[in-house]
């Protein structure tokens, strides 16, 4: 079950190829148009209404409603979230702001705030920093609308989230420089969950985590890999591209692979055993990153988190729907097929000896006994269990399915 083989020889048609690349390109452009929290980087707008960005700032930026905790265990004051608001910039966002683009020199992230200040929920835990939004993988288009008062942040969306990132990570450009450069139809994507540039003279580029979907423009060929153009700053933070060779392995593709059953499952059990974190912290990733990553290495684009992934087109509701009719849902699914319920996504994997099986990146479940008590598994990375699992409140995963979402 530990292998995706297992589950590519319970399904007859795992070789058939779900969608064509310009199916998977209607596929995307359907979704930029339908979901808000999508964003096609075919379109640069030059200038945006001040008074979206505020919104968007106010409806990120928000002192949170529990008791948080920082770095050093101490409990957020008032004076502290000022502090933080202050760093905000408010004050300098015009009626009508002009647009920046670049692109992001490795792999950083969005944060709730303009600092790298951590929120914890509670003196002691720090497994989750309430603050961490979602990582960015290197590569990747960014626009950029506003910049922090102490000019270290840049209020910014990229293709499926809006936050605010580290300044340093991005090398800026006009707009028809990133327009001309996305236009490459040449390109190596990266199919492991991480691989890493080697190591050069040049520490912008020396030992770089590129993660699963990163997309770079191949240059040639030689006979130590793949020729490929990335993105450095310059020493003003302008954008300059340098070629670096990527090996030949099985972790990259020239261009993307068939999106079938059989690939999708090869490449969700790529991050077998990959550890969970919160947003991207740790370099890691968590339930809906996994689900995210996995279809974009065949290009397609899936929103961010999991309440938003559930929206895409086609979805299959479980609403309302008893058990047996949950199973019948199931039995129609291909392996490969997201899964939702409240602020979990999963995989479906398949039925075997009658009982139904998900991989997911998942922290801990539960084990009820013939008595009702609830035993917590530990896990806390990308695993493969049944759906007859349990939440901390006792219910059942398959009872608490929102919604299937076939991707085709």
């Amino acid at each position: 079950m530990l292998n995706p083989s297992f589950w590519v020889e319970l399904y007859e048609d795992s070789d058939k190829i779900i969608m064509t690349s310009d199916e998977i390109r209607q596929f995307n452009e359907r979704n930029f148009k339908a979901l808000p929290f999508l964003f096609d980087f075919k379109v640069l707008p030059r200038m945006v209404e001040g008074e979206e960005v505020l919104k968007w700032i106010n409806g990120l930026s928000t002192v949170p409603a529990s008791a948080r905790y920082d770095e050093s265990g101490n409990r957020y004051q008032q004076k502290d979230y000022d502090k933080l608001k202050e760093n905000l910039n408010k004050g300098k966002i015009a009626e009508s702001m002009n647009v920046a683009y670049g692109f992001t020199v490795k792999r950083t992230q969005m944060r709730t705030w303009p600092s790298f200040k951590k929120s914890f929920p509670d003196a002691a835990s720090r497994r989750i920093d309430y603050f961490t939004e979602t990582a960015v993988y290197a590569a990747e288009p960014v626009q950029i609308y506003h910049i922090s008062a102490d000019g270290h942040w840049y209020f910014a969306r990229v293709y499926n989230y809006r936050g605010w990132i580290p300044a340093g990570d991005i090398a800026l450009c006009p707009a028809e420089e990133l327009e001309k450069y996305l236009n490459f139809s040449d390109f190596l994507v990266v199919k492991g969950p991480k691989i890493y540039i080697p190591e050069s003279q040049d520490l912008r580029i020396s030992g770089l985590q590129l993660d699963m979907g990163v997309k770079l423009r191949v240059l040639s060929e030689s006979s130590e890999g793949y020729v490929v153009n990335f993105p450095v700053c310059d020493d003003n933070n302008g954008l300059r591209f340098v070629p670096i060779t990527i090996p030949f392995s099985e972790d990259v593709s020239r261009g993307f692979p068939d999106y079938t059953v059989k690939n999708v499952l090869i490449q969700a059990f790529r991050f077998l055993g990959e550890p969970y974190g919160w947003g991207g912290m740790n370099n890691a990733g968590d339930c809906s990153s996994f689900i995210e990553d996995v279809y974009r290495s065949f290009g397609i684009i899936l929103p961010r988190n999991s309440n938003q992934q559930e929206k895409l087109e086609g979805f299959v509701s479980f609403a309302g729907k008893g058990r047996m009719e949950r199973l019948k849902i199931l039995d129609s699914l291909k392996p490969g097929t997201p899964l939702y319920m409240p602020g979990h996504a999963m995989m479906y994997l398949g039925r075997f000896n009658g009982r139904y099986y998900i991989i997911h990146n998942v922290t801990t479940i539960y084990i009820k006994d013939a008595d009702g008590a609830l035993t917590p598994a530990e896990l806390n990375q990308v695993s493969v269990t049944p759906l007859d699992i349990y939440n901390s409140e006792g219910n059942e995963y398959i009872m608490m399915l929102t919604k299937a979402v076939p991707v085709e």
